[in-house]
């Protein structure tokens, strides 16, 4: 009996409390405690928060108090007044803290308006306040954090445009959010979730986060799924400055359907390859970073390895160590498969397209990469091993190795700046090749048909174009072929007044036994020292000269 009377005793005064807290909300005019607010967030924040609207009141069980026009004061280094401006905070508020003195607030939800994120010139956010930090966060069970403002359980977000702009860069991003909910997840921070877009690509994002707090002070955790248009993305780690998003520690995925709709996300130009997928550890920061046991597979192809990128200097630093079991263009969407008479829209043989050479003078680093099996057009190369080296403006291709249907192929080269362009100058020795795979890789399949390669060259030239490259190159160039078939046009380039002594297949090929040659080639003229052509019908030796650069005899 006398416990039901202590029990009974109690819940009437934890009801009358209630009802004494509803009668004080009821007799508030919150407006008058706009100033009081104002001020605790200069002194927490050291910016101007200002509420140009009312505030007015809704009673429940839960009260709801409702700002309008509320503005918050940008870093003053920044050209944009206000870090954020809203059209309206509304805050859900828990009644009996209220009774000792403290604000706890159930739900935040800001709707409508901008929230600016950038960073000055010399890397500083606009979310590190002006004045120094507090002194040790308050405790967890505290309702208050470490800067005297109210604890919040949970925000919502409703039709807030995000910016965000990279001084350093002038980058700018807009995130356009149409909800975003964060809740406290206890043990794992805060939980969040976002439907929106970002740079006008649809954005689907979930997962944790770490607690307020972390954003300025670190470690950041985080642990997110989701998708930005057509890739989706995972991010799990921490970063361990997020002011300066430094000492990172993050497991990265991403797939989608190409190669192509990743670069999109970044502003780069890849390949509409088949679909992909990757994973690494990104570690480092302040511009340096290591992608730590990273591997993709594009279809049937495959890389794996480590990659370090330093962007902190004016030239970016960039080393590989890769390797691959199968490498297919095809795949990578490098493949088009056409040969040069697909490619060249004039008829010419050789082809006019820009080679892209432009960031090698932005570029430092070395890339080691040996591939099990490389495909192209069809074809095959084993045990392929390339080492390339970038300095200065320079590449430097250490070798190239490969093993051909039995064959071998060895090469050496390097591409340097010029007075008026690029020069290529490459070695390379190819012996007991079987020409079909060769050429085919080389995108000159429908050009020559023949048995086995022997074939070795020494020769430089403008790294413009290859159709350039042709017209201004210099060295020497032997070859001898096994029997096949040529293309007329091309024959008749290499045999020209000999080309009548070909046995024709069809109107645009000709039958041969075999074709061997040495040439020194001067500003794109090759000059025969005795090319022997042996026909079914006959053995011709000759010399003369080819036009490389008019694709001519002369």
């Amino acid at each position: 009996m006398r416990l039901k009377i202590i029990l009974t005793g109690i819940g009437l005064a934890l009801l009358a409390l209630i009802a004494l807290a509803f009668t004080v909300l009821m007799a508030t005019d919150f407006n008058d405690y706009r100033d009081v607010v104002q001020q605790r967030m200069k002194a927490a924040t050291g910016r101007d928060l200002v509420i140009a609207g009312n505030i007015d009141a809704a009673f429940s069980l839960s009260p709801r108090l409702t700002a309008k026009q509320v503005s918050f004061r940008n870093a003053p280094w920044s050209d944009i007044p206000q870090m954020a401006s809203l059209n309206e905070i509304e805050a859900e508020i828990a009644v009996l803290p209220l009774l000792s003195g403290e604000i706890r607030i159930n739900e935040v939800v800001l709707r409508g308006g901008q929230v600016v994120i950038e960073t000055s010139k010399e890397g500083v956010g606009n979310w590190v306040h002006d004045q120094r930090r507090q002194n040790a966060p308050a405790p967890e069970e505290s309702a208050t954090t470490a800067g005297g403002l109210p604890k919040i359980d949970r925000m919502t977000i409703e039709d807030v445009t995000l910016l965000h702009r990279d001084g350093e860069t002038g980058e700018q991003h807009t995130l356009a959010i149409k909800r975003f909910t964060a809740e406290d997840a206890p043990g794992a921070g805060i939980r969040v979730e976002i439907k929106g877009a970002w740079n006008e690509r649809p954005l689907e994002l979930a997962g944790t986060i770490g607690a307020p707090r972390q954003f300025t002070e670190g470690p950041l955790p985080l642990n997110l799924q989701g998708k930005l248009g057509e890739v989706a993305l995972g991010l799990r780690g921490q970063i361990g400055d997020p002011t300066t998003f430094s000492d990172l520690s993050l497991d990265v995925t991403s797939s989608g359907p190409s190669l192509a709709a990743l670069g999109d996300l970044f502003g780069i130009d890849l390949p509409n390859s088949t679909p992909y997928s990757l994973e690494t550890r990104i570690n480092g920061g302040g511009g340096t970073f290591t992608f730590a046991d990273a591997s993709a597979k594009v279809g049937g192809s495959d890389a794996a390895g480590n990659i370090v990128l330093d962007t902190a200097s004016e030239v970016t630093g960039l080393t590989m160590t890769l390797a691959s079991q199968r490498l297919d263009f095809k795949d990578l969407g490098l493949d088009e498969g056409g040969g040069t008479s697909a490619s060249n829209s004039d008829g010419r043989l050789f082809s006019a397209e820009p080679w892209p050479l432009d960031w090698l003078a932005h570029t430092e680093g070395d890339m080691t990469w040996p591939v099990g099996t490389l495909v192209r057009g069809g074809a095959s190369a084993r045990d392929v091993a390339v080492a390339l080296a970038i300095k200065n403006g320079a590449a430097t291709l250490k070798y190239v190795k490969a093993n051909i249907e039995g064959g071998t192929i060895d090469g050496k080269g390097t591409l340097k700046p010029g007075k008026n362009s690029p020069v290529l100058a490459l070695t390379l020795d190819a012996k007991g090749i079987q020409s079909a795979p060769l050429l085919s890789m080389m995108g000159l399949e429908d050009v020559l048909t023949v048995g086995r390669v022997n074939m070795n060259m020494d020769v430089n030239g403008p790294a413009t174009s290859l159709r350039d490259l042709m017209a201004g190159l210099n060295g020497k160039a032997g070859f001898a072929t096994g029997a096949g078939q040529i293309r007329n046009t091309f024959a008749q380039l290499l045999l020209a007044n000999l080309f009548g002594l070909l046995t024709p297949l069809d109107g645009n090929a000709s039958r041969i036994s075999c074709i061997a040659g040495n040439f020194d080639i001067r500003q794109g003229i090759a000059t025969t020292r005795g090319t022997v052509v042996e026909t079914p019908g006959a053995t011709v030796v000759g010399t003369g000269n080819i036009d490389l650069r008019n694709e001519r005899i002369d």
